[in-house]
């Protein structure tokens, strides 16, 4: 396995570039599981999971995708507890 930390072809700036963008992706998929409160899988198998992994992300995505159409002013957060609640 190799590491980036362990590549010295790299520069410094390269690597910390790197794991600042990986950092993003960690604080992003934080935020689907909390908001849409992923935390649990409920199949037992690693299908199931993708399915429910790819469900909530394509939710997550249309939810965004109509906040920004109809420039929701209020917390994403709250649009998601609207639209819970009235399903």
């Amino acid at each position: 396995m190799i590491f980036s930390t362990n590549n010295v072809t790299w520069s410094a700036q390269t690597i910390a570039d790197l794991y600042r963008c990986r950092w993003s992706l960690e604080v992003f998929f934080k935020a689907l599981k909390q908001t849409l409160q992923l935390a649990d899988f409920l199949g037992h198998n690693a299908n199931a999971g993708r399915w429910q992994v790819w469900t909530a992300l394509l939710v997550y995505l249309l939810l965004r995708f109509w906040a920004c159409l109809s420039q929701w002013g209020h917390s994403f957060t709250r649009l998601f507890a609207l639209i819970r609640s009235a399903l």
